[in-house]
């Protein structure tokens, strides 16, 4: 199979290169969110069978209007292939700052930022077609983003000093490659147009800073924590949709996913 990627210098977009390319075909486009697509490029995006969008634009609007145009051209195979083939990968991040993950796919944006903002309109532009938008929870491996929680924990651990819990303090985790096993199975899948990719297993950051120590702290004293209070909510996991989907797909647990990371270069 043939399939196109952006964003592929992103921690996704390096994984799902690396992973996809032992069994397809893949052809990178890192001009995508960066500059106007060339009439060589629409050529090459158009032989695609899949085009995963990963990319991941900070506040372009020249960029944004220029992937809309393409999703909207008529009468052209490339604006078939982007808005019949097209994978958006978007975030649960849409849903806002709530204090509980993962969120239903019928849940209502929130969007609360730039990025978010972005990332909410493109996906409503897409629905008029019939491109499929999946939203990522937090992924973990090797080659995370080192501004992450995980790291803002790990230091206060490392350093014996207090981490305070904000209310907003239930994420969810999955492991990356579990990530790019459940993009190969659903490349061809066309029925599902939104789905929430995540572990269906909601952890507080407490619970997150107590693996953190067991797994990459052993030796230091307990971390030392002052919680806010918060308002609890239930969480609406999605595991068991994915597990339909992918009855094989075993997820891997979040203290297996986490221990590799925990280099000194992360710290």
């Amino acid at each position: 199979m043939k399939i196109g990627l952006s964003g592929q210098s992103g921690f996704l977009g390096t994984n799902l290169l690396t992973f996809l390319a032992q069994k397809h075909d893949v052809l990178i486009f890192p001009e995508v969110n960066r500059t106007l697509i060339t009439y060589e490029k629409k050529i090459e995006i158009s032989k695609c069978d899949v085009f995963i969008h990963a990319a991941e634009p900070a506040s372009n609007e020249n960029y944004t209007g220029e992937f809309m145009h393409l999703a909207m051209e008529n009468g052209n195979v490339l604006g078939t292939l982007l808005r019949e083939r097209l994978i958006y990968v978007s975030s649960v991040l849409v849903y806002g700052l709530g204090n509980s993950i993962p969120h239903g796919e019928n849940d209502l944006p929130k969007p609360f930022n730039n990025y978010t903002e972005h990332k909410t309109r493109l996906e409503n532009h897409l629905k008029k077609f019939d491109s499929r938008t999946f939203r990522l929870s937090n992924l973990v491996g090797i080659g995370m983003h080192g501004s992450t929680v995980i790291r803002q924990i790990s230091q206060k651990i490392a350093k014996n000093e207090v981490f305070e819990i904000e209310p907003i303090n239930q994420r969810d985790y999955i492991y990356i490659t579990d990530v790019c096993e459940i993009f190969d199975e659903l490349l061809l899948n066309f029925e599902i147009k939104m789905l929430n990719i995540g572990s269906g297993i909601s952890t507080s950051v407490r619970e997150l800073a107590q693996i953190l120590q067991a797994v990459g702290f052993p030796d230091k004293k307990k971390l030392k924590v002052k919680e806010k209070s918060r308002e609890e909510k239930s969480c609406i996991p999605n595991v068991s949709l994915l597990k339909s989907l992918l009855p094989n797909q075993r997820y891997t647990p979040l203290s297996v996913a986490l221990k590799p990371t925990l280099s000194k270069e992360f710290l």
